[in-house]
């Protein structure tokens, strides 16, 4: 965001509910099993028409720009195929897509725990790069880990480590690598971008072709896979890669408008 700033646009962030400085739905105060999986996509979409008319209503923006990340991807197309004519374009970033790859069940509770270390390791995606190749920046390894877990409200009786993550999320991510998705890709009609790294473990250069082809209607498309980047490549080192190719995108679509 700090980045699109100094670019000259208003570059604002959403936290969905169930995450960060956002209201904690009932589903995530209670225990894990005595609700449904907490924040479906459509959910998290309306959530973004709910930004962008603040943002058009307090800021008199003209042009949006909707750049979505992982499962974010899922619920950003869904508000595109409902509101083709609010927004001026569609970056995915790291777009969970179909694919026969094999994916651990989410199961049916409304949250499950993590802890910020665990989260961290998991952003190291060791099992995936070569060995010895590290792409974190030193800054994400030395400070992600506190400010993820100061940016989540501690809830119930849980350890001081444990955050609680809504599951919804995973639900979907599970739907969408199967092929379903709750908007048709046809029904979007803006520029669309889908950039990853090509160490991405959620699509390979295959799938990512397969997957832009569903979006007939998009007037203009770009793909574009980034050497040494994994599915969290804004947090790496070639993370000025994606941050480039993206405004290179917006700059593209927004006939000079900010």
């Amino acid at each position: 965001m700090h980045f699109m700033a100094r670019q000259g646009y208003l570059a604002c962030g959403l936290d969905f509910i169930g995450f960060g400085a956002s209201s904690v739905p009932d589903g995530m105060k209670a225990d894990a099993s005595a609700y449904p999986p907490v924040l479906r996509a459509p959910q998290a979409a309306d959530q973004i028409a709910a930004a962008v008319d603040y943002l058009r209503a307090m800021k008199g923006i003209a042009q949006i720009h909707v750049v979505a990340h992982s499962w974010g991807t899922i619920p950003a197309g869904a508000y595109a195929a409902r509101h083709p004519h609010e927004l001026r374009s569609l970056t995915l970033f790291g777009p969970v897509v179909p694919t026969s790859a094999e994916r651990k069940s989410a199961g049916r509770d409304a949250w499950f725990p993590l802890t910020a270390q665990q989260r961290l390791d998991q952003l190291r995606f060791r099992s995936v790069l070569p060995a010895g190749k590290v792409l974190l920046e030193p800054a994400v390894e030395s400070t992600w880990a506190r400010q993820f877990r100061s940016s989540t409200p501690h809830t119930g009786e849980d350890a001081a480590e444990v955050i609680r993550i809504p599951n919804g999320p995973n639900v979907d991510v599970e739907a969408a690598a199967s092929g379903k998705y709750p908007y048709a890709p046809e029904d979007v009609d803006v520029p669309l971008f889908v950039v990853y790294g090509n160490y991405d473990v959620v699509l390979t250069d295959a799938e990512a072709s397969a997957f832009a082809d569903r979006f007939r209607s998009s007037p203009m498309k770009w793909q574009l896979r980034i050497s040494d980047g994994t599915h969290v490549m804004h947090l790496e080192r070639q993370r000025w890669s994606l941050y480039e190719s993206v405004a290179a995108f917006i700059r593209a679509t927004s006939d000079g408008g900010r």
